[in-house]
């Protein structure tokens, strides 16, 4: 399989093995947040299809089914709803036939966690012992799935949906609005304990993986999307830094150390595309010619009214954000770049003033207030590298 290394604007942490593997004493040493991470794009042969559910007895409750190839895990099947009800496990099933034809029941899968929406499955079985694979379930059969309220009530159908051969699938897009979800195959050569950590949010994967074997992640903010950035380790030593607020790009075939993307979705734009040259960011440089794009993450504690204005050109973005929230701004004269200043407000009130012209150091890392920029372009540099 060939392999195609680009840099990226990724910090690469420092490899460094902690004699003793509990999280509370690894060694975390990080390159500074100027360094560019050497990866590779690995093109992933598996295939994976997602299927939308829609609304059945509940109002407002609708969401996806992603069926994909697991390789020697079998199938994994990915569910998340939305408007889910806190507190309540609900029963989920693959049923023969198309929906409202009361088909058998084939394949029982984890319940969905109320609390969260979401609900994942490997198997490569029946419940009645036969085996099965993504194509029978993709390709050669119709099936249904349609996710029940409780044990206690499995008349009540809070979502459902067709998958399998006469249903067309959702497309694949690029990241938007922050990653929700990641699968990862692990490409290591000895079964080590992987831990996936968020820059906010805590700890979202934590045991012991066997090479080749896959894993997942999902987020745990109240938008279920991850932190802007995820921190790899292997038996307890930091090895990579992944950034998934959708400043840079990430999908399918994303490879960084010994982990291969070969599922995601993110917020806005559903299931992550397979990555290729074209979307591989060019090596960054120092801000030249004024600014043309940042992402700036929200690190607030409660949502608010942020609006920006240019010092010339008027206002370029207003709306309520949370925690977490991502806010793109795009340069708009001539030559689309920001104005030479650029001011935040929030709640009507003028927090923070951003130089934009290059007069002063811009890149990621940088913080203003309760915001933080997590990427960016200059009209003459291209993207702006981390800040020293």
């Amino acid at each position: 399989m060939n392999k195609f290394k680009y840099l990226v604007l990724t910090a690469l942490v420092v490899l460094l093995a902690s004699c003793d593997d509990s999280l509370e004493n690894r060694i975390d040493i990080t390159a500074p947040e100027n360094a560019q991470q050497l990866f590779t794009v690995v093109p992933q042969s598996a295939d994976q299809v997602t299927y939308k559910l829609i609304e059945a007895d509940v109002q407002g409750i609708q969401g996806i089914i992603t069926i994909r190839d697991a390789g020697i895990m079998g199938v994994e099947s990915f569910m998340k709803l939305e408007n889910t009800i806190p507190g309540i496990m609900h029963p989920v099933h693959i049923h023969e036939g198309l929906f409202g034809n009361n088909g058998d029941r084939v394949i029982t899968l984890n319940p969905i966690d109320g609390d969260t929406g979401i609900g994942r499955t490997f198997f490569d079985k029946k419940d009645d012992g036969t085996s099965t694979d993504y194509y029978d379930l993709t390709e050669n059969h119709e099936y249904y799935v349609g996710p029940h309220y409780s044990m206690d009530d499995m008349s009540t159908i809070i979502a459902a949906g067709n998958i399998g051969l006469n249903n067309p699938p959702i497309p694949c897009g690029p990241c938007d609005g922050k990653v929700t979800a990641l699968s990862f195959i692990y490409e290591g050569t000895e079964s080590a304990r992987i831990t996936v950590e968020q820059k906010r949010g805590g700890i979202v994967f934590d045991r012991v993986v066997s090479p080749q074997e896959q894993f997942s992640i999902d987020g745990t903010d109240r938008k279920g999307t991850l932190s802007t950035e995820i921190y790899m380790s292997i038996d307890g030593a930091q090895v990579a830094k992944i950034h998934t607020s959708c400043s840079i790009p990430i999908g399918i075939g994303y490879a960084v150390s010994d982990f291969i993307i070969v599922a995601g979705e993110s917020r806005n734009g559903g299931p992550l595309c397979d990555l290729d040259e074209s979307d591989i960011p060019e090596p960054c440089n120092t801000c030249d010619g004024k600014v043309t794009s940042l992402s700036l993450v929200y690190n607030g504690s409660q949502t608010v009214d942020v609006k920006v204005e240019q010092q010339r050109g008027g206002e370029i973005f207003n709306q309520s954000v949370d925690p977490g929230d991502v806010i793109q701004l795009i340069g708009q004269d001539n030559q689309q770049t920001l104005s030479s200043k650029v001011y935040i407000m929030v709640d009507g009130r003028r927090v923070e003033e951003i130089h934009t012209s290059c007069s002063q150091p811009i890149g990621p890392g940088a913080i203003f207030g309760d915001f933080e920029v997590i990427a960016g372009s200059s009209r003459n540099g291209g993207v702006l590298c981390g800040m020293p």
